[in-house]
This record gives C-alpha cells, sequence and structure tokens, in this order.
C-alpha cells in the first residue's frame, strides 16, 4: 500500500482493506489533527517502548474503547483531568466499585484521536491522545496521556488522564 501523504488531512486508518488487521465497519476514516512535520518527529522517535505507526492507530483506539477496551471496564479517579478527552459514561465509575460489568463506563470525546502508545512490557501502559482545543477552533491540538493503573488480577482499570499539553510539553515528557 502506497500512503500518498500525512498530515492534515491524512487517513488515520492506513490499513489496506487487504490486511490481516484492517478495521471492519468503519464508515470513515477522520482527518490527522496533526501537521506532517509533527507527524514526522513521531516517526523519528527512536524509544523501543513508544508507537506512533499512524496505521495502527486503529487499533489502538480499539484497546481503549473496544467491547473490551480499557476505557469500557475503567474509572477515573478523583486526580485525573476531567473536562479533557475521557468521558465518565457511568457517574458511579470514579471508583473500583463503581465499575459496572455490563455497561461502558468511560468512552472518549467525538473528537479525540489516539495518536501513539507506549507499552512498559507489564507496568503502566500509556496511550497518547490529541484533541481540539474547545476554546479556541484555530488553535494547535492539546496532547493528552492515559495512563492505564492496575487491572490486572480485578479487570478493572484505573484511568489517568493527565492535563492538557502543547506539542513541546508533549515531546518533553516523552523523554
Amino acid at each position: 500500500m502506497q500512503i500518498e501523504r500525512s498530515g492534515p488531512g491524512a487517513p488515520l486508518n492506513l490499513l489496506s482493506p487487504h490486511h490481516p488487521r484492517a478495521p471492519v465497519g468503519i464508515a470513515g476514516t477522520a482527518a490527522s489533527l496533526l501537521s506532517a512535520a509533527q507527524e514526522h518527529t513521531l516517526t523519528t522517535l527512536r524509544d523501543p517502548e513508544l508507537n506512533f505507526e499512524a496505521y495502527g492507530r486503529r487499533v489502538l483506539t480499539d484497546d481503549l474503547v473496544g467491547a473490551a477496551g480499557y476505557l469500557t471496564q475503567g474509572w477515573l479517579p478523583d486526580d485525573s483531568y476531567r473536562p479533557g478527552p475521557v468521558k465518565l459514561l457511568r457517574e458511579q465509575a470514579t471508583s473500583p466499585e463503581g465499575v459496572a460489568w455490563d455497561a461502558i463506563n468511560l468512552g472518549l470525546q467525538p473528537d479525540v484521536q489516539v495518536i501513539g502508545m507506549r507499552d512498559t512490557q507489564g507496568g503502566a501502559d500509556s496511550y497518547f491522545v490529541c484533541q481540539p482545543d474547545p476554546d479556541d477552533t484555530h488553535a494547535p491540538p492539546r496532547f493528552f496521556t492515559l495512563c492505564i493503573e492496575s487491572g490486572q488480577g480485578s479487570g478493572v482499570y484505573e484511568i489517568f488522564v493527565s492535563p492538557p499539553r502543547d506539542w513541546q510539553a508533549f515531546l518533553d515528557q516523552l523523554g
């Protein structure tokens, strides 16, 4: 599969329909919130724990909000940034006891894009998302880290949402 362009207007779902993990039933693809320069910068990061591959973003999104996704079975602690990318779908999902197994507890706001993850091989994994600035439609997107805690024994995941960061602060926190 050949990619013609990247950056604003480029599809996030870059999997060929013949790829074994190609998404099924997706109504369309969203244009990336990242500029071409930002996309390029992410591809040059050499930390083996980081994954910013554009073709894998749909899979990373499914990791968060799919049928058995972390947010589906997650809860937001009090110190999580509440007005950001994660929405509380069950009012009680603010503690492990408030997670309902037969319901979707948390979700992503509709304008959020998952752009990557840090796989720590057994530690708390982090997913990186961006979202348009709600106060200024012409401003650059804001960047957040969603840290997935616990869940190993209980299947209930604590989701810590960082405060919003600008592009440079986002890159700085990647190390």
